[in-house]
């Protein structure tokens, strides 16, 4: 059985006053993401699913009636996301990441932290998982292991990035009412998939 914990740093986030390691990989696919991945077992393999995800709603919208939409699509892109704060939000995140794998060997995860909106108070990170179970005992481990070191964070569950809520009602239903009229909501799903950083796996 292999412990593997990897991370691959944005080259934008490497460097005085931000991310300071030894041993570190930089990636250049995108200067707006960091990531990392702990691996306690050999099978792990990540949800190609949700590289889909927005293409399916992109169809589905085609298909609503009523201003009623069928966010199903979603159930694959579930995430404990939200913000982490401090003087170098960077390194908080990179550290904490460090200690969870540390203190809890088995836990399996990847994810991504910084985000494109620099003018932002603290940096977004987001953790991948597959449904609410997951979603709860990942925000505990993350909490427990960020008060126990004095890193301030916010999770919390979501479907998908928090920019959808501009356009639909998200919860466990996953069936909305369009906040917007079909082409404002279709233009915001055809420009997410313009930008591979939102779905980017590079594991």
């Amino acid at each position: 059985m292999t412990n593997l914990l990897e991370y691959r740093v944005s080259e934008a986030h490497f460097g005085p006053g931000k991310i300071q390691a030894r041993d570190i990989i930089i990636h250049r696919n995108n200067p707006y993401w960091s990531y990392a991945r702990h691996i306690p077992c050999v099978d792990w393999q990540p949800n190609q699913a949700r590289l889909t995800v927005y293409n399916r709603l992109l169809d589905n919208l085609k298909r609503a009636r009523g201003g009623v939409i069928d966010l199903s699509p979603l159930v694959d892109d579930q995430r404990v996301s939200g913000t982490v704060f401090g003087d170098n939000p960077l390194q908080a995140m990179y550290d904490l990441i460090e200690q969870v794998a540390d203190v809890f060997p088995e836990f399996t995860f990847y994810g991504k932290w910084g985000g494109g909106q620099l003018d932002r108070l603290g940096k977004g990170f987001a953790f991948y998982i597959n449904d609410k179970e997951a979603a709860r005992h990942t925000i505990e481990v993350l909490s427990l292991v960020a008060e126990d070191i004095g890193i301030l964070i916010a999770p919390e569950h979501r479907y998908g990035i928090k920019f959808l809520e501009e356009f639909v009602e998200i919860d466990d239903s996953l069936q909305s009412r369009l906040k917007t009229g079909k082409a404002k909501f279709r233009d915001f799903l055809k420009e997410l998939k313009n930008y591979p950083h939102f779905n980017q796996q590079i594991f």
